[in-house]
């Protein structure tokens, strides 16, 4: 029934971003120079912001309805936490630091406990923050709408959302983090970057990824990837929470996640990003003619795939991977735009959404057995 449930909603929401894609729009077009000089005509999509909040209440609600539902073992312990935890730190913040959860999360349970005492209120106030920001931003980077929510839906993206609040917060400021960069606000990215790290410590991440980002020697830029996830992780769970201001700031709630190992199934849950990063490796040069700082999206789809390989190895690697998702995402209709055969290219979309799916539907089967 769940299955059944997600798919008419992932039709709802698909129909919805379908009929903004086929009614006469305005775009603006941004003239950019790649690194060889071609010009390049940058386009995105300019749904309207009625049709993002239309969307954006359906999917919350959805959410919402999933959290309480008792069903979900993440958010019975986010409900115990609001209604019984959280309130004993709102005295000073001293005791909001004491309090071993990022301040952003513990300030959003205050506003709501202050409003009212149902937890339904604040999973849809975040799921309504998350996906709101998630849908304007992948309409910022991406101009095929449409297909983005759709893949947005069918990857465990929108999922995991509706159960991981801490994290899908600082993921969706990395994702407003992201845009700023595309659009070169330098001061912007780092903004964001600190307003993520205040709802999830894993955010320390986009740090080191900005200077990976700038590298422009592209073998470098790939050959220093795993370098950083291992420097990342390692700060993570060795230096960071031996420095006495961080300590206190930084998420221990889930510090045995930290050490834990990630099982070998987890691996194959990357298998169709594995296949779209190698596809984008050998289509770069390609890639650079039609989309606007393409190694971008594609070293997000690196970060991502990589992610999967070294969860076997710690569960947190996945975690950490989930910040580069959006763009990863949005890289897939431009990187299959470059496959010329017809037949080749609805063949290979039809394997990476069926992979897709597959995993989604398995997670939420497992989830609600």
């Amino acid at each position: 029934m769940s299955l059944l449930i997600y798919s008419l909603l992932v039709i709802v929401v698909v129909l919805f971003a379908y009929i903004k894609e086929n009614l006469p729009r305005t775009r603006r077009a941004y003239k950019k120079f790649s690194t060889i000089g071609d010009p390049i005509i940058i386009q995105e999509s300019r749904a309207p912001i009625f049709n993002i909040l239309i969307l954006t209440i359906i999917l919350s609600l959805y959410s919402a309805y999933l959290a309480t539902s008792g069903k979900l073992v993440d958010t019975l312990r986010y409900a115990w936490s609001f209604l019984y935890r959280y309130p004993a730190y709102y005295g000073s913040f001293e005791s909001l630091l004491s309090a071993k959860t990022e301040v952003g999360y513990l300030l959003i349970n205050m506003l709501i406990g202050k409003i009212t005492d149902e937890p339904f209120w604040l999973f849809l106030f975040v799921s309504f923050i998350t996906t709101f920001v998630n849908l304007f931003v992948a309409s910022k980077i991406s101009k095929k709408y449409t297909v983005i929510i759709f893949l947005y839906l069918i990857s465990l993206y929108f999922f995991q959302t509706t159960y991981t609040l801490r994290q899908a917060l600082a993921v969706s400021f990395a994702n407003f983090a992201f845009l700023s960069y595309l659009k070169d606000f330098k001061l912007r990215y780092f903004l964001f970057t600190i307003l993520a790290i205040l709802f999830h410590n894993t955010a320390f991440i986009l740090f080191f990824a900005f200077f990976i980002f700038k590298i422009k020697n592209s073998k470098k830029t790939y050959f220093y990837i795993a370098i950083m996830f291992f420097i990342g992780f390692f700060l993570f769970d060795t230096l960071l929470p031996k420095i006495p201001f961080i300590e206190k700031i930084i998420n221990t709630d889930e510090e045995g996640l930290s050490i834990a190992r990630g099982s070998f199934n987890a691996i194959f849950k990357g298998i169709p990003f594995y296949f779209i990063s190698v596809l984008a490796l050998v289509k770069r040069n390609s890639l650079k003619q039609i989309i606007y700082k393409a190694d971008f999206f594609i070293i997000c789809s690196v970060f991502y795939s990589t992610s999967w390989l070294l969860t076997y190895q710690t569960y947190w690697f996945f975690r950490m991977g989930w910040y580069f998702l959006l763009p990863t995402l949005a890289l897939v209709p431009s990187l299959f735009g470059t496959i010329k055969n017809p037949k080749e290219r609805v063949l290979f979309y039809l394997i990476f959404i069926f992979a897709l799916i597959f995993i989604t539907y398995r997670q939420i089967f497992i989830t609600f057995r």
